[in-house]
């Protein structure tokens, strides 16, 4: 219940329970986005407040940062792969140049949303970036990752 109700007043972001007193009357809440490194709070459950504690990078400033679009297509036997594309802001996304991303791996590994440096340095530069998920990345099931042996 707690979580649901962190997760609405941090509508749009990744919402994480850091820690907890041991009568649950007090939590470390920790948000954070594709836009922003992340924020701490303390929260009171019986007060229902959240009292902002620290800023990740606080010279960061989220509104100036480039959203993460996630995507998705079939692949030309039918898998579908998942992926996000990061484009500069007040760009249209078109005519870019494009820096693509893979993440480590080969297996096990693979990109998810949220606050990435490198991906926003990129944009902030003028980059499209694209990180694709591909056959071998982890959190798909095993017949995705399976899928990316010997190819």
């Amino acid at each position: 219940r707690l979580y649901r109700s962190l997760e609405a007043a941090f509508a749009g972001t990744r919402v994480a329970i850091s820690s907890q007193t041991a009568d649950g009357s007090l939590a470390l809440v920790y948000t954070g986005s594709d836009r922003s490194p992340g924020d701490f709070y303390v929260f009171d459950a019986k007060a229902k407040t959240a009292d902002h504690l620290l800023s990740r990078r606080e010279w960061f400033d989220p509104a100036q940062m480039a959203p993460m679009r996630p995507f998705e297509f079939k692949a030309r036997d039918g898998l579908v792969v998942h992926g996000y594309l990061t484009v500069p802001n007040g760009s249209g996304g078109k005519t870019l140049p494009m820096v693509v991303m893979p993440h480590g791996g080969p297996f096990g590994v693979r990109d998810v949303w949220g606050f990435d440096s490198d991906v926003q340095m990129l944009a902030h530069a003028g980059y499209a970036v694209l990180q694709v998920n591909f056959r071998g990345s982890g959190g798909y099931g095993r017949a995705f990752e399976s899928a990316g042996a010997r190819q």
